[in-house]
């Protein structure tokens, strides 16, 4: 790199605006003199002393805590990953005078809402090549403006939400207004007054399924909100999609969960408030829940609940004994069901808003797609929609605005009759999940689908059980006590816990969709040895076997048909691979727990290496786990065979999605703890041996797994941690990088934990890329706190896979580059590929499989001065964990 590149650590902002007063008249630029200050880690563009001033200075509220608050999003602003073009996301200030055409638009009880004609539009900037951060000149946008802080952190975790621009403030009554995206078509009460007989239930179901996606990301981030009804759900259509999507506004009176008290005073919307929070008791995410049931019931019927009574405290009352709002005429009753169940009087008995995003989102696709069964129900309802009236008078004290009330004396919250009979009906008593699962029959004719009939071509015989029609809301397809005996009964693995293990996976099994959204279910399955063919052993480890084998009968798959028979459909033989766990006759926990893992996360994430089931070698009474067959087999080998055919775009793809798999078994609460070369099969992780949850993790001195693989704080006695598994990352990097195992020459002893202590890292292969060693540095950092997580590699390898696969949109820069730059690099470390010989001496004693050590007395890990170079070249010592992304 030369220095006149360095020119790019000046970093330079021109802008159309003057750099204090924001004019249009004055293009000047202002030259700071920080290296490279671009955060990768959080997208960040600017550290807090070199963001531009012009966009920092030349402004003010006239409020100190708005003035900070704004600025707060500007020293931290990040490219927006939603945003085709990828601008700087972050927050305005904007003088009142730059919006024309304001009109009153809505009102409720703590804010009124604005449409208004933003003449500058959205602040849009971008880094031209001679590094100068420059505003672009955007079309006139139309706005409304409304509410903050909850909305802000709401946006900036789903860049595809109501878009929050920035502030302003009335120069009349000095009030301070948010600037949001524009909803065209109102919120979700006035479509419904206006439209309500043109919107069929797929429409509706469509809404529902979007809503509880954005309400489970609010309960996510920590808040609930508080004051969730139809005036505050806009719709917007999407031009480009074309189509209509809900969006959750107004989080007025959102907080944070953890600083949810009761004050006595209750704000809101009373007949969405749920009636514990009436009574008293603080705002959960359940209070969340009962709003959501009451919004469908609004759905159903079109008018806006309890329109004919007085919202008073009579009301209130009522609503603790058991009231609810009406549904329409025609509703289905497996919606009204779901419904009940949200507006359960009993907090703790509602659904989460995960399970209802499950739920409606197998309703969903089962409306748009061929699911017969649900589409039926929904498209029947759909004939007594022009039947419905929507004209109401409403009563003059029905207030549908949010304000505050103050009760006393409520009784305590209990469930009406009727609701009573939905949650638990006679026939169902036994059930425990019947007041989610029950489906109405849909004539008395088909009365033969209140008894679930199984019919298995493994075993012809059907089993009847007196169960209503358990079926699969909960992503469930049927309850613990009537999970059909063809599947729970007639076998055993002669282990109570690997029994009581599979039988826990078919209780509780789940419906899933493959790219045909077509579902299958997911449980485990018992396998007789015998129904497997052609077994040949392909691997090996140091905990474990590797076989290939035919499984004759293939994957169980069930179908529900129309008449409520579950049928398991012919299946043909597949490939497939039995992983035998070594001394598992009498199986430990340890070895449980890679099966829990296992099972964990390939219900998580259905892409990923399948998990089948279990059998059992009927010689050695060793378990075996039956999983997807890699047809490459691991990393290892595929580097040794077949190296200079694999070009950088490949290496990049391969670790792009492996930084995606690792973000996902991070995120469901585990470390790998094993992370190398051998236990990547393909795209995968194949082995889990050594996997835990990170809250069990601790060091007791004994250290299991493939020595130049395992951080160097592990070596010294530190319990693993997320940090230990990207160490292994960028180990992994280095070997994709020249072919060859790490430390191949060395024997993997105490000297080699010794060096690997002192700083001594594998090599790279010749003609890798500067920036690919930057950041597998940064993976092998000794200092935990200061490596990647695994989110920050795949936002970083995404960008590099993209630039290197996708022609387009080359000019678009992040992370310091051009895709066309990356896509450049790359290209030209192709040419030495050929150049690399892969063929290498191993040292008998480097051992590559899974093993116990036990070592003591190592020194505190430190960084090589190479990888201290690397990490703050002396041109960039301003930027400790940048350097690797700028030129």
């Amino acid at each position: 790199m030369s220095k006149d590149n360095y020119k790019e650590n000046e970093i330079q902002v021109e802008s159309e605006l003057d750099k204090l007063n924001i004019s249009d008249n004055d293009s000047s630029s202002v030259n700071i003199n920080h290296e490279n200050c671009y955060n990768e880690k959080d997208k960040r563009l600017w550290c807090k002393e070199c963001v531009p001033r012009c966009i920092i200075e030349g402004w003010t509220s006239e409020n100190h805590d708005i003035d900070e608050f704004i600025k707060d999003t500007i020293y931290n602003a990040k490219i927006d990953d939603e945003d085709i073009d990828g601008y700087p996301l972050f927050l305005e200030w904007v003088p009142f005078n730059r919006f024309k055409d304001i009109k009153k638009i809505g009102e409720g009880g703590f804010a009124e809402v604005y449409s208004a004609t933003w003449v500058d539009g959205e602040a849009r900037y971008e880094r031209k090549d001679d590094g100068v951060w420059k505003k672009k000149r955007i079309q006139p946008n139309e706005n409304c403006l409304e509410k903050l802080q909850i909305h802000w952190d709401y946006c900036r975790e789903n860049n595809n939400l109501l878009k929050f621009y920035g502030m302003t403030k009335d120069p009349v009554t000095k009030e301070f207004m948010m600037i949001v995206q524009f909803s065209e078509m109102g919120n979700l009460r006035s479509i419904l007054s206006k439209d309500f007989n043109n919107i069929l239930w797929k429409d509706k179901i469509t809404s529902l399924f979007k809503l509880s996606f954005d309400l489970d990301k609010l309960h996510n981030i920590g808040f609930c909100h508080r004051d969730f009804h139809s005036g505050n759900i806009l719709q917007i259509y999407h031009k480009d999609l074309r189509v209509n999507t809900s969006y959750i506004s107004d989080f007025g009176l959102s907080g944070p969960l953890n600083k949810q008290k009761s004050d006595g005073k209750i704000c809101g919307v009373l007949p969405y408030v749920a009636p514990e929070v009436l009574n008293k008791e603080p705002y959960t995410t359940s209070s969340d829940i009962y709003s959501f049931g009451v919004i469908m019931t609004e759905l159903s019927s079109g008018k806006p609940p309890f329109h004919k009574r007085k919202h008073d405290a009579i009301l209130a009352l009522e609503i603790c004994n058991g009231l609810r709002p009406e549904f329409g005429k025609g509703t289905p009753e497996i919606y009204k069901k779901l419904a009940y169940r949200c507006m359960n009087a009993i907090p703790d008995q509602r659904p989460t808003a995960n399970e209802l995003f499950d739920i409606l989102q197998v309703w969903y696709l089962s409306c748009t797609n061929n699911e017969e069964e649900i589409k039926a129900i929904f498209e029947e309802a759909d004939k007594e929609i022009p039947n419905i009236s929507t004209t109401y008078e409403k009563n003059p004290d029905a207030i549908y605005t949010s304000r505050l009330f103050i009760f006393s004396n409520l009784s305590k919250p209990i469930n009406s009759p009727i609701i009573t009979s939905y949650l638990n009906e006679e026939e169902n008593k036994d059930c425990q999940d019947s007041q989610l699962l029950d489906l109405e029959v849909p004539s008395s004719s088909q009365s033969r689908e209140n008894e679930i009939q199984v019919e298995s071509e493994l075993d012809s015989s059907s089993v009847n059980i007196n169960h209503k029609n358990c079926y699969y809301y909960n992503y469930k397809p049927w309850c613990k006590e009537c999970v059909p005996r063809c599947i729970i009964e007639g076998w055993t693995s002669e282990n109570h816990n690997i029994d009581e293990f599979i039988k826990d996976t078919i209780y509780n099994a789940k419906i899933s969709f493959n790219n045909d959204d077509d579902y299958y279910l997911l449980f485990l399955e018992w396998v007789p040895f015998d129904r497997f063919e052609d077994i040949k052993q392909i691997g090996e480890g140091g905990f474990a076997k590797v076989y290939s084998a035919t499984w004759v009968d293939g994957q169980a798959k069930y179908k529900r048909k129309y008449d409520g028979i579950w049928k398991k459909k012919e299946s043909s033989p597949m490939k497939i691979a039995l992983k035998r766990l070594n001394d598992s006759q009498n199986i430990s926990v340890e070895y449980l727990n890679e099966l829990q893992i296992h099972c964990d996360y390939c219900r998580e994430r259905t892409d990923l290496l399948k998990f089948y089931g279990m059998t059992k070698d009927p010689v050695t009474k060793e378990f075996m786990m039956i999983v997807e067959f890699s047809e490459m087999g691991n990393l290892r080998s595929v580097l040794s065979k077949d190296f200079n055919n694999i070009l950088w775009k490949d290496k990049i793809n391969f670790l792009y999605k492996l930084s995606y798999d690792l973000d996902k078994l991070h995120k469901l609460g585990y470390c790998h703890k094993d992370f190398h070369s051998g236990n990547i099969l393909q795209i995968y992780y194949g082995d889990f041996g050594l996997s835990g949850p990170l809250n069990k993790q601790k060091s007791d001195g004994k250290l299991c797994g493939v020595l130049p693989y395992v951080a160097p704080e592990v070596l010294n006695g530190e319990p693993y941690t997320l940090s230990s598994d990207i160490y292994s990352f960028g180990v992994i990097m280095t070997e994709l990088s020249s072919g060859k195992p790490p430390f191949h020459k060395r024997k993997h002893n105490i000297g080699l934990a010794l060096e690997i202590c002192n700083g001594l890292r594998p090599e790279f292969g010749k003609g890798t890329p500067k920036i690919y060693n930057k950041l597998a540095y940064r993976c092998m950092n000794a200092i935990p706190d200061q490596r990647p997580t695994a989110n920050e590699l795949f936002n970083i390898l995404n960008f590099w896979y993209l630039s290197c696969t996708n022609d387009e949109d080359q000019e678009e820069g992040e992370f310091g580059y051009k895709r066309k730059e990356i896509k450049a690099i790359f290209e030209e470390a192709d040419k030495e590929i050929p150049n690399i010989s892969t063929t290498y001496e191993k040292n008998p004693d480097a051992v590559y499989t899974s093993r116990l050590f036990t070592f003591s007395n190592l020194p505190k890990p430190i960084n090589s001065p190479i990888i201290t170079s690397y990490l703050n070249e002396e041109e960039n010592k301003g930027t400790m964990f940048t350097s690797y992304i700028i030129k």
